[in-house]
């Protein structure tokens, strides 16, 4: 595209699809180009350059388009302005959570930036006296845009604040002490129940609290298989009105073995011991890595679990981001699917889930056939949307969500084990999805930082395209 023309458009987002195929690859012949504006929320300008082909890489910044045939919708998801939420703060590991009333939180470890202006601007939380120790976050809100943060002071325990009010203040939910504790998780139920997950050793205990008091009650111990296992994720059944049983699950990957602890919990106020069942996902074959499985639920009740499994492909050893369903309530499992078709190797998958088999998937994603520790070259962030996920053969549509790299190098899977920063991402992060259905990203982005930096922590907001809901 001419400079003059890319100036005439200064402040509009300029979209591109390229067939059915990712939006940065190829070369596509160009009838239309749509641009919307962010500000007004709207399409605006239909600039026509009949013939134009565009072989670029991805565009810098705010500058991500697409080809389209006159009149036609996009067929891919399509992502707008990414917005720095962190502002001058450095951390690994986001999370984000939309309240009903759109209300935005963006969590990392010792943070939490709150936007109520639909994404445009975040303002920093003071977390004083939840905050403990920064060392892992979490949050979740609930149908009355209610948002528990909660905070682990490792290895000592956990604590968990409620905010009624989008993060102005917060009402202490008690501190949960479990000597040992490793990797809490947070979630609720929609309306009833907010339920809390603490690793104690070579155990999870469950908490769990009720009513306008917020304060959590232990409910036992999840029954995991073994003790040398990696905590994964828990995800609740939002749907009580359809089944007031409440599922939730918990996934941990175990040596190559991926499983989810399903248990029942409507059924579990007042009881000593939560009712769980444990289930086998997926055999990987090869290491699932130290990095976390994730599991949603979709409008339907159907479950879906992610995680990321190594493999050799055509004599390389690559990382795989996959995806199974079960609509069973978590006894039986689908086969595992890969998800990434355009990067060779992917890490950290994340899923969110609406509509019946709506999910999408985000994942870091790089074109070099290596492991992600052996990444010399540049990472990308994917999303993967599919309308039919719990079907035998799930079709998936990939795009890059953020149309420029986000880190170069090497993302070190090892823990604690890694140095040199090569984990500045830490070991996961996050999407959700606004009330309409469509998907939200919170990210890293080190690109502006020295490599051994903790990166910024950006927002990104799906504009157009096949939605959640």
């Amino acid at each position: 595209m001419s400079t003059a023309r890319s100036a005439a458009l200064v402040g509009l987002l300029l979209l591109s699809v390229f067939g059915t195929g990712i939006a940065t690859m190829g070369v596509a012949s160009v009838q239309e180009i749509l641009a919307f504006d962010p500000a007004s929320d709207a399409w605006s300008t239909r600039v026509t350059e009949p013939g134009f082909t565009d072989s670029t890489p991805p565009p810098p910044l705010a500058t991500h388009w697409r080809a389209i045939g006159p009149g036609t919708d996009a067929t891919i998801p399509v992502f707008g302005n990414e917005v720095r939420a962190s502002g001058s703060d450095h951390m690994g590991e986001p999370g984000v959570k939309i309240a009903n009333d759109g209300t935005i939180y963006v969590h990392a470890p010792g943070f939490l930036w709150v936007s109520t202006d639909s994404g445009a601007t975040f303002h920093s939380i003071n977390l004083q006296g939840v905050r403990l120790c920064g060392c892992d976050a979490d949050l979740a809100v609930n149908d009355l845009n209610e948002a528990f943060y909660s905070d682990l002071n490792y290895p000592v325990g956990g604590s968990i604040g409620a905010t009624l009010n989008q993060g102005a203040t917060f009402v202490p939910g008690g501190l949960v002490v479990q000597q040992g504790s490793d990797r809490q998780w947070i979630e609720s139920d929609g309306l009833l129940h907010t339920y809390f997950t603490l690793r104690s050793g070579g155990v999870i205990d469950g908490y769990v609290a009720t009513g306008p008091a917020h304060e959590f009650a232990p409910l036992g111990q999840l029954n995991v298989q073994g003790s040398n296992f990696r905590a994964g994720y828990l995800a609740v059944d939002r749907g009580l009105s359809r089944d007031p049983t409440g599922y939730a699950y918990f996934t941990y990957t175990s040596g190559n073995s991926v499983r989810v602890v399903v248990t029942q919990a409507g059924g579990l106020i007042g009881g000593s011991k939560v009712l769980s069942s444990d289930h086998l996902v997926a055999s990987t074959g090869g290491t699932n890595l130290d990095s976390f499985s994730a599991a949603a639920v979709d409008d339907a009740g159907n479950a879906y679990v992610v995680w990321s499994e190594q493999a050799s492909v055509a004599g390389h050893i690559v990382t795989k981001s996959m995806m199974a369903s079960s609509t069973d309530h978590g006894a039986t499992w689908s086969a595992g699917h890969q998800v990434n078709s355009a990067p060779a190797t992917s890490v950290y998958p994340w899923i969110v889930a609406g509509k019946d088999g709506s999910v999408g998937i985000v994942y870091y994603g790089s074109a070099q056939a290596t492991t992600p520790g052996s990444v010399t070259g540049d990472w990308f962030v994917y999303y993967t949307y599919s309308a039919n996920a719990h079907d035998a053969n799930p079709a998936f549509t990939e795009t890059v969500a953020v149309p420029h790299k986000v880190r170069t190098g090497a993302i070190c899977t090892g823990g604690t084990g890694c140095g040199g920063g090569s984990r500045a991402f830490l070991d996961f992060f996050g999407v959700t999805q606004f009330p309409d259905g469509r998907a939200a990203i919170a990210y890293d982005d080190s690109e502006a930082l020295p490599s051994s930096a903790y990166p910024y922590v950006h927002f990104i907001q799906q504009v157009d395209g096949p939605k959640l809901r």
